[in-house]
């Protein structure tokens, strides 16, 4: 009896071990190919450029400059991989024959219960008026609306352009660009937050400066979530809500006194920020950079992407652990102290990058991938729901000869018993 538990335990064991294994060499490029997107075939999904790929569970959204996406009349500017049919769609009323996006560009995509945003600088057929910059699709009702009174008395100039729109889940919509007096406020300049109160949407700006002016002086090209509170807010301003040091790339927020806090990065312009729920990223001119902790930050890959006249904006994390840059060129970065990045080949001119089960989605305004899309997958697109198919498979030959030897270890019980 002794002998056969000792058998069960020592099983037990190396199962264990395996399972928990590190792996043995640092994350490659190596592991990543090119592959189209979503089974394309030889006729390109986009004739221009893809600026924004926003991830909504195992829905894509996409936007950029692009009209008849995927064949579609009526994707223009904007399209939807809709999961649950495996196949394109356009976001527009139903049964319309051409796109509710009439001209321009769509920069970048949020979207939150049944909800999406976009922000660009476009403009929207919303069956009355046209509406510019900065509007919703609903997709329980399949229809588009704008903020404000459309033309004469809309929430951003329409003569600006909106660069991000960040929607805290049940939480506020953070819109930012290199607009001023939104609503018609002369401190709403470059960064505002709206809270939707079931009749309608209140507006506030950043704060201020400390003087009673606009809390920022320049543009506002990206936020997100922070993980202390509030949002990361990367631009090019300096001095965000008057705070010393809060320059390009601050956090703020609304809840605390004071509103902002300023971050141990260089004073030069930010364009890129991602939030992987675990680590905090930003990216702007001649380099990327990891928030270690507080407001501390180190850059990363800094002999590859702190060259003199680089400028880094998407960001993405891929399953092996590497991290994506994207801008003139895509490189994926050791982010290890003291870690590398190596060009991926075939990159393009990065515009928007997105993790999808695994795998990185890339948007660019160039060809990528030797092909005629503007976007392609970096990784195999389809993988196990895990993220990665290899350790799917893996785990099953562990369960399988775990079972297996348990049964032989339970065998020799019976024998002894």
């Amino acid at each position: 009896m002794k002998r056969a538990r000792q058998l069960v335990a020592t099983v037990l064991a190396a199962v264990a071990l395996v399972v928990t294994a590190a792996p043995s060499s640092p994350p490659s490029i190596d592991d990543l190919t090119w592959n189209p997107i979503f089974g394309t075939t030889s006729a390109p999904l986009a004739n221009g450029a893809v600026w924004a790929i926003t991830v909504d569970g195992d829905d894509v959204y996409v936007g950029g400059a692009f009209t008849n996406f995927a064949g579609i009349a009526a994707a223009d500017r904007i399209a939807k991989w809709d999961a649950a049919s495996q196949a394109w769609e356009a976001l527009a009323p139903a049964g319309a024959t051409d796109g509710s996006i009439i001209s321009g560009t769509i920069y970048n995509i949020a979207v939150d219960a049944g909800v999406v945003y976009a922000g660009g600088k476009y403009t929207v057929d919303i069956g009355v008026n046209d509406c510019t910059n900065l509007a919703t699709f609903t997709t329980a009702t399949s229809t588009w609306e704008g903020f404000g009174s459309c033309p004469s008395n809309e929430l951003i100039d329409p003569t600006k352009t909106v660069y991000t729109v960040e929607k805290i889940p049940g939480g506020p919509l953070y819109v930012g660009g290199n607009f001023l007096n939104a609503n018609g406020d002369s401190n709403f300049d470059f960064g505002i937050y709206g809270t939707y109160t079931g009749s309608g949407w209140s507006w506030s700006g950043l704060g201020d400066n400390g003087a009673g002016g606009p809390a920022l002086s320049d543009f506002v090209s990206n936020v997100v979530a922070h993980p202390d509170g509030g949002v990361l807010v990367v631009g090019n301003f300096g001095s965000g809500g008057g705070v010393t040091g809060a320059n390009s790339l601050a956090r703020f927020d609304a809840t605390q006194t004071p509103n902002w806090y300023a971050q141990d990065t260089p004073a030069v312009s930010f364009y890129g920020a991602l939030n992987t729920g675990t680590e905090l990223y930003a990216s702007g001119w001649q380099g990327a950079y990891l928030r270690t902790g507080g407001n501390s930050w180190r850059a990363l890959c800094t002999t590859e992407l702190g060259t003199p006249t680089a400028t880094w904006g998407s960001l993405a994390t891929t399953s092996s652990g590497l991290l994506l840059v994207g801008g003139n060129g895509l490189y994926a970065c050791d982010t290890t102290d003291g870690g590398s990045a190596t060009l991926v080949p075939n990159g393009g001119t990065v515009r928007a990058l997105a993790t999808y089960r695994g795998a990185t989605i890339v948007g660019a305004s160039t060809i990528l991938a030797g092909g005629t899309d503007y976007i392609a997958v970096l990784g195999d697109v389809l993988p196990s729901t895990n993220g990665n198919s290899r350790q799917a498979t893996d785990m099953v030959i562990l369960l399988a000869t775990l079972t297996a030897l348990t049964a032989l270890a339970g065998t020799q019980l019976l024998r002894r018993a």
